[in-house]
């Protein structure tokens, strides 16, 4: 009670100026515009969202009901529950404005008139208001949540320091309302108060328990007497006496309204353990009421209280009516609860508490409890969007971003550029979510190029530019793009950027592109840009020859950028022909893989496997020596059928095999040109002029022209008989460009349009236009000789256009293409020149006609006369004769043509044509690549979706039958099983006729078969009797033999076809766990945590500051670590270590961060309070670090940082700064042992602190080891110092700023920095030397620096030479003096002391 009124004291004065300052207009307010119902919120509350009767009762106004209610709890003996429940049930009283139920309440309680004597006070008493908040907040930041008693001790200096803990005692039970321990832990309710919990004992003796009992209820009345007391005398002091408090009363309804304006404006304290009462009674809808009406002060309890009991609906209201601070609102010490924390309490809650399953579950739970949270939809100024990224949660926010679009601003877009956000990222450039105008800003793109001159994101970043238009940038800007993409090729290993790439192929092929662009939009940077890109691509070309395993490369360039491009059709569609150069295979053994199957090189099986007949044409007899052998085994050859091997026709292989579906489709595309080329052949001779104007009629020498009519009539209706051919044919290319669209529209990738879908709507077009053609013109049009060539000429088209279809799928068989592309190479060189040869040969002819028109009309009697001879002549074939007096003119320019025509330019085309052969030898093959894999791209789509994929897969007309599916398209849960279902229809289809050919086959080979057994039988049957009996038997059974074995060969393939995984179930195989992969991502986070601590220590140590102790086991929690060039470091410090130093060293941080859990698993005295107690320290220390913020706001204003708050601890001097940079040692190895024998005597000393903790059952698993090892394999380089495996533990850190997550982890598997370095070393050192340049100034400076080298080693070995030899003599003095030691001490054994002589001692 003495809390509340030294608040009372502060409040009152201040209620009508708050009043008038601000209220809660819940007509306004956001929740109510978010929220499905537009009503109030005391309108949302139901009598079914009640949980106890006696709420029930207030909200039903049924007053006996409550009375009866309180009655009942009270005669249960617990006080506390019955001040608790009169509590909630008066403020829910006053609040509903129930006038009667107040009364009647107020009477029952003395405590409850003294709150009312409070409420309708208006007297003003506090002077310093202001200094009493903010002293109380203090109190709350430094020891966490004070009672309120303690921030009133300024005003309430006259009460005695035992009135005070009488107060904390009391206060609670006036404002109905509980401790934090009591609200966190209710197991230890009965323990904070024994008076209340204490109970009769059961055991029988009756006459004890009255005691206690009536003991119990003394002590009750004498603490409620002393409370009254003390209330009496603290309300005395500020004018209200008791017979005041005993004539309070609540007389109308205007002193109720009065009393509920007091209590939601002054009364927090009241308010908030209303809350806590409300909250620990389950009273969730109360709990909205509270936080919407009336101020609180939240406790950080409370919310960890609602997340663990899933209480969103209190948190709703929380943040929809801006309570979510700890603290008291619009206070400077108020801490703003974030979004971001929310998520991280919501993600602790479901690891710590509930973790009882697989980490994928835990997952999905706390994010269907961030998706809680996100359906709230509250407009408010805390990004939520950011708050999701921060979590890497790119999934929810790409699903929520519509919503709130308004946070898609520049700011976000930089923190996804520095958080490394890019599922994110990726789907809204994509997706255009931000504006086009935000990457103009300069800020944005001097961003943009700050986080790419650093490296850490170089991937990433060249990712996120092919998505925004740079074409826009200022030049100066691009000049910077430009030379940060020219250090690639020009730095170090050390300082490259590339070296920081998860996968630098991808890197320089999109570093590429975008100098191409650059060059494109900007000619000022066009030769400057085509030069760097050169250099690109031969750094790309050396990295690719680098990579000796298949698999890693493939992993590389089959990588995908935001734009769902992999890297090799990065390299198709930009024409980077050194990136798949000839001399390196892989690249072309990769789409080989891919034509016939990733997984056909499981397929071992042959035709012997299931083929009897086969096995016994193409085998020797097998002959047996000293056994005889029956007649089946003679006549079988001792066959057997192998089941036990993979076959390539298997469902799982032909179904992944591209060039199954080409063989496919090449066979259709084939009969539909034998349709179509027959069809034109009918029409060759159905409408033929002979045809047409012969006569059947004998006597009639010339036809009518009736006649011919009628005949064209009969022409086109024999044509039109095969119209059905050709629409038929027609209209499934047709339909297959309309599946294609289908499959764009509803799958998640799109087929583009290339060659084959142009050629086969073109064909298919064109196709039906003639048909329609021939039916449509009336047939006196093809007696007019100019129309009848025009429809020639069209269907000569037609004809061309389907050879053309067809022969465009030799474009993807190796050597047709190259012909076919080196032809159509050589006709793209010449069309310059032959526009030359066509001006020469004009000009030509128009001299001989003007000159010689009339001597030789026969020649050059037109122009195109002229033409035709000159060009005749041009070819050797020219004549001087019938000039008529001119044949010396006439020679001498025909001469000069010829030799123009002849010698010159026809020596020029072959020139030309040699040099385009000579380009295409090597082109030739890049370019068959580049349709190879354009062929089997659409193929690689279908295959990636496989729910909508299986529509574009087969060739016209065959998908006439994917008809079927289209019903079903507008479901994928429906598609994936239909899909799966038309797949092995179709598979069982043509298994017809694969098992058909096979049976002819078999047919074929039976009577060489039948031969080729008589042999076996007269080699292998032993004696002259048993030869003629096996071949009587033969004779006799041989042909219904062979049959049977036909039979058996036959079902034999049908019992291979029927395994659809394959004989060895190799397609079953999973991919990976995810427990594994989780496993994985844990390892790797604690290695680069080992390196992150490892790091920091020697930050410190080269700076002589002070290490503290508990370094090295504090784990590094944030998600970023960032991490710069040190200038203060000399240039030939490096951050080299062995990779074994990092291992022993996350051994021994696994040990004992096993060890410490081990102990806080003792200590701690059950799951919950752990749990609240680990919640709680998190969230405290995001509340320190927001508060942090504050407090750099302030120190900047002249206050110094601490220095043990500080990153580095704390900034030295420049005078300190120099002497450290000369005492820094630069072997760093053995610097480690220093700093590491440091720890072991710090850990030695801590050491008896878990003595008691068994860790006899546990050890590191030799398979996490193995884990870590190939984890830092990746980062390790070439040193020069050792041939142990090194790392830069500088560039590890900037290759890793994030944690490893989930979807970053493939992208960390593909890092190796070695295969770079060398790479990089070599390519550099790739300039051809002149060798009468040997000695200039680059290989002066090599030869310099290993001279340096070898001198620094000489001496180094010298230094070793020198302490070896004094080792030396200082073991063999101590041996000597041991020996004579041993000679004095054993004479009696004979033997005499070793003579001491110099050579010893030498």
């Amino acid at each position: 009670m003495g809390a509340i009124l030294s608040k009372i004291r502060g409040k009152v004065g201040q209620a009508n100026a708050s009043e008038k300052k601000k209220g809660i207009n819940l007509d306004e307010h956001p929740i109510l515009k978010t929220l499905t119902s537009q009503r109030k919120v005391e309108a949302m509350l139901r009598e079914s969202d009640l949980k106890s009767q006696l709420m029930k009762g207030v909200f039903s106004k049924d007053i006996q009901k409550v009375l009866g209610e309180l009655d009942q709890i009270k005669s249960e003996g617990d006080q506390k529950k019955y001040e608790h429940d009169l509590t909630l049930a008066f403020w829910f009283s006053i609040h509903i404005e129930n006038l009667e139920m107040s009364k009647q309440l107020i009477d029952r309680e003395f405590l409850l008139k003294q709150l009312v004597a409070c409420a309708l006070i208006q007297k003003q008493v506090l002077e310093n208001e202001e200094s009493e908040e903010e002293s109380e907040g203090n109190n709350w930041n430094d020891d966490g949540p004070q009672d309120d008693n303690q921030s009133g001790e300024q005003e309430s200096q006259n009460l005695t320091e035992e009135e005070k803990e009488k107060d904390d005692q009391n206060h609670l039970q006036l404002e109905g309302g509980e401790s934090d321990d009591e609200m966190m832990d209710e197991d230890k309710k009965e323990d904070d108060e024994p008076t209340l919990t204490l109970k009769p004992p059961a055991y029988g003796h009756s006459e004890l328990a009255a005691a206690l009992k009536k003991a119990q209820q003394m002590k009750e009345e004498q603490r409620k007497l002393e409370e009254e007391k003390q209330s009496a005398e603290t309300l005395a002091a500020i004018g209200i006496d008791e017979e005041t408090i005993n004539r309070t009363q609540l007389k109308d309804q205007a002193e109720l309204l009065r009393v509920k304006t007091s209590f939601r404006a002054k009364f927090h304290n009241l308010m908030t353990n209303v809350l806590k009462i409300s909250l620990q009674k389950e009273e969730e809808k109360l709990a909205c009421i509270i936080i919407a009406y009336y101020e609180v002060v939240l406790e950080e309890e409370m919310i960890i209280r609602a997340i663990t009991q899933n209480n969103y609906e209190f948190l709703q209201f929380t943040w929809a009516f801006d309570k979510n601070y700890i603290g008291i609102r619009n206070k400077n010490d108020a801490m703003f609860i974030h979004y971001e924390q929310l998520f991280d309490l919501i993600k602790k809650n479901r690891f710590v508490e509930k973790d009882l399953g697989p980490r994928a579950e835990q997952v999905a739970l706390y994010r269907d409890d961030f998706r809680k949270v996100l359906e709230w939809k509250i407009i408010s100024l805390d990004n939520i969007l950011k708050a999701l990224l921060i979590h890497h949660e790119d999934e929810l926010a790409v699903e929520y971003m519509g919503y709130y679009s308004h946070f898609l601003d520049k700011e976000l877009f930089i923190h996804c550029m520095r958080n490394g956000n890019t599922e994110f990222l990726q789907q809204a450039l994509l997706l255009a979510a931000f504006d086009k105008m935000i990457f103009r800003e300069d800020s944005v793109i001097t961003e943009i190029l700050e986080i790419l001159s650093q490296g850490h994101r170089t991937n990433f970043l060249m990712n996120v530019l092919t998505l925004v238009d740079i074409s826009v940038w200022k030049n100066k800007h691009l000049k910077e793009l430009v030379e940060i993409i020219s250090d690639y090729v020009e730095e170090n290993y050390d300082k490259n950027r590339l070296l920081l790439s998860p996968n630098p192929l991808q890197s320089i092929t999109l570093a590429a592109e975008l100098l191409k662009k650059v060059a494109n939009s900007r000619r000022k940077f066009e030769n400057e840009c085509n030069k760097i890109q050169n250099q690109l691509l031969e750094l790309g070309k050396m990295y690719s020859s680098k990579i000796e395993d298949e698999k890693y490369y493939e992993s590389l360039i089959m990588g995908v950028d935001f734009r769902g491009r992999t890297v090799l059709k990065t390299i198709t569609q930009n024409t980077f022909e050194p990136l798949m150069d000839e001399e390196d295979p892989k690249a072309e053994n990769l789409m080989v893989m891919i034509w016939h199957g990733n997984d056909a090189t499981k397929c071992d099986g042959n035709i012997f496997g299931y083929s009897n007949l086969s096995h016994i044409i193409m085998t020797r007899a097998k002959k047996q020596s000293g056994k005889n052998q029956t007649l089946m085994s003679m006549i079988t050859n001792s066959y057997n059928a192998n089941f036990k091997v993979d076959y390539s026709f298997q469902y799982t292989y032909r179904s992944q095999a591209i060039s199954f579906y080409f063989y496919k489709e090449f066979f259709c595309a084939l009969a539909m040109l034998v349709i179509f080329q027959y069809i034109n052949y009918q029409y060759l001779i159905l409408f033929s002029n002979n045809y047409i104007n012969s006569d059947d009629t004998a006597d009639s020498a010339t036809p009518t022209t009736e006649t011919s009519i009628n005949r064209i009539i009969r022409s086109v209706r024999e044509y039109v008989d095969w119209n059905f051919f050709a629409l038929f044919f027609s209209c499934a290319l047709i339909f297959q460009m309309i599946l294609k669209i289908l499959f764009n529209i509803c799958a998640r990738q799109r087929i583009g349009v290339d060659k084959w879908t142009i050629m086969d709507s073109l064909s298919a077009i064109l196709n039906i236009a003639a048909v329609q053609v021939i039916q449509r013109v009336p047939p006196e049009t093809y007696l007019k000789p100019k129309m009848k060539d025009l429809i020639d000429y069209f269907m000569i088209l037609v004809l061309c256009v389907c050879w053309l279809r067809f022969f465009v799928y030799f474009l993807v068989v190796r050597s047709i293409s190259k012909l076919l592309l080196t032809l159509l190479a050589m006709i793209g060189d010449t069309l310059s020149f032959m526009f030359i040869v066509c001006c020469f040969i004009l000009i030509m002819a128009s001299v001989f006609t003007t000159l010689y028109q009339d001597t030789n009309p026969e020649k050059y009697g037109g122009l195109a006369l002229t033409v035709r001879t000159l060009f005749d002549a041009a070819i050797g074939q020219y004549d001087y004769e019938n000039m008529e007096g001119r044949e010396l003119s006439h020679s001498i320019l025909l001469i000069g043509h010829v030799f123009f025509s002849n010698i010159l330019l026809m020596n020029y085309l072959i020139a030309i044509l040699s040099t385009t052969y000579e380009n295409m030898k090597q082109s030739g093959i890049f370019r068959y690549k580049v349709n190879l894999y354009k062929y089997c791209e659409r193929f690689m789509i279908a295959f990636a979706d496989r729910d909508y994929g299986e529509i574009v897969l087969h060739p016209p007309p065959v998908s006439y039958l994917s008809a079927m599916m289209i019903p079903f398209l507008v479901s994928r849960k429906a598609m994936m099983y239909i899909s799966k279902g038309f797949s092995y229809m179709m598979y069982w289809l043509e298994n017809i006729f694969f098992v058909m050919a096979f049976a002819g086959f078999e047919l074929a080979i039976l009577p060489i078969a039948y031969i080729k057994v008589w042999i076996n039988i007269i080699k292998n049957s032993m004696g002259v009797l048993n030869t003629i009996v096996n071949c009587l038997v033969w004779l006799l059974i041989g042909i219904f033999m062979m049959i049977f074995l036909l039979f058996r060969d036959v079902l034999n393939l049908l019992i291979i076809l029927s395994y659809h995984n394959g004989c060895k179930k190799a397609s079953a195989q999973a991919v990976e766990d995810l427990n594994i992969e989780d496993n994985k991502i844990k390892v790797y986070n604690e290695t680069r945590a080992t390196v992150i601590s490892l790091y920091q220590r020697l930050q410190k140590h080269m700076r002589q500051e002070q290490i503290d102790d508990n370094d090295e086991d504090m784990d590094f929690d944030d998600d970023i670590f960032p991490i710069k060039d040190d200038e203060n470091m000399n240039e030939d410090f490096l951050y080299v270590v062995k990779k074994s130093l990092i291992i022993d060293e996350w051994k021994k941080r696994r040990t004992n961060s096993v060890k410490q859990k081990k102990i806080q698993e003792k200590l701690a005295g059950n799951k919950s309070s752990a749990l609240g107690n680990l919640m709680a320290v998190s969230f405290r220390k995001q509340l320190q670090r927001q508060a942090s913020g504050l407090n750099v706001k302030n120190s900047k204003q002249g206050a110094l940082p601490n220095e043990k708050d500080s990153l580095w601890g704390g900034l030295r001097g420049s005078q300190n700064m120099k002497a450290n940079q000369q005492n820094r040692p630069k072997d760093l190895t053995n610097h480690l042992r220093v700093v590491f024998l440091d720890r072991l005597k710090n850990s030695a000393v801590n050491q008896n602190d878990g003595d008691d903790v068994d860790m006899s059952d546990f050890a590191i698993e030799e398979s996490e080891i193995q884990l870590v090892d190939e984890f830092l394999t990746k980062f390790t380089i070439v040193s020069e110092s050792s041939m142990n495996e090194h790392l830069d533990i500088m560039l590890m850190l900037k290759a890793l700023p994030n944690k490893v997550m989930r979807n970053s982890l493939k992208q960390t598997d593909l890092f190796n920095f070695r295969i770079f370095q060398e790479s990089l070393i070599a390519y550099q050192n790739l300039d051809i030397v002149n060798a009468f340049e040997y000695f200039d100034d680059k290989n002066r400076e090599r030869v310099q620096n290993v001279k340096d080298k070898l001198m620094n080693q000489r001496t180094n070995l010298n230094d070793v030479k020198d302490i070896l030899d004094l080792v030396k003599i200082k073991i063999e003095r101590n041996e000597q003096y041991f020996q004579q030691q041993k000679g004095m001490t054993s004479p009696a054994n004979g033997e005499s002391a070793p003579k001491i002589t110099s050579g010893n001692l030498k």
